[in-house]
């Protein structure tokens, strides 16, 4: 599941970054008073330098990590890393055909940012409304006892947001059971009976 999404949102993302580049080109033409010029053909090696260098460079600043628990200005961050990235590597075009490319690299890297944060900050919101309503539901389990415990557990559960829900406690061996209303899964030393028979994502 979570690959699929990982890379239906990879081809978003291209198709974006993609879209982003003819209409850099109008806004461009539309600033110069000139008329816009684009065509997959004439742009073939500028379109094919962006997907590759997005896919490296969302690579290398992992983009596209798991983010249920971590604040969207981290996402951002590495988004904003691999566009710039992404955007050296589309002006590089320019010295292999000759044509100056500095003012069409910089609208296309606005036009995309603005794209892709949108795009994010729509899926977050959707996210965190779903996970509210109780879909994308992941349930947890705190291995442990004792005040550590109890704050990991009252931690997780005041953020309704990241769709988590307290499965139980997987006591150790050597403690004494539970005197309060929460659940227990059993002890550390059936781990793996736990595991098997209960859904337990983290």
């Amino acid at each position: 599941n979570r690959r699929l999404v990982e890379t239906g949102l990879r081809l978003f993302d291209l198709v974006v970054l993609l879209a982003a580049w003819p209409v850099a080109h109008l806004a461009l033409s539309w600033r110069n008073g000139t008329p816009g010029f684009f065509s997959f053909e004439h742009d073939a090696l500028e379109l094919a330098v962006i997907v590759l260098a997005w896919l490296g460079a969302s690579w290398l600043t992992r983009v596209y990590d798991v983010y249920r628990t971590r604040p969207i200005a981290t996402e951002i961050w590495r988004m904003v890393h691999s566009l710039l990235l992404t955007g050296v590597a589309a002006a590089t075009t320019g010295f292999i055909d000759g044509t100056p490319k500095r003012a069409l690299v910089t609208s296309f890297l606005g036009i995309a940012l603005v794209f892709l944060l949108a795009s994010r900050l729509l899926l977050r919101l959707s996210a965190r409304v779903a996970r509210r309503r109780g879909f994308n539901t992941r349930y947890f389990a705190v291995v442990g006892s004792g005040e550590l415990a109890e704050d990991v557990v009252e931690t997780v559960g005041s953020h309704a947001e990241w769709g988590y829900a307290f499965a139980g406690y997987v006591l150790e061996d050597d403690v004494p059971s539970l005197t309060c209303d929460e659940p227990v899964l059993g002890r550390l030393r059936e781990l793996g009976s736990i595991l098997e028979n209960q859904v337990i994502d983290e």
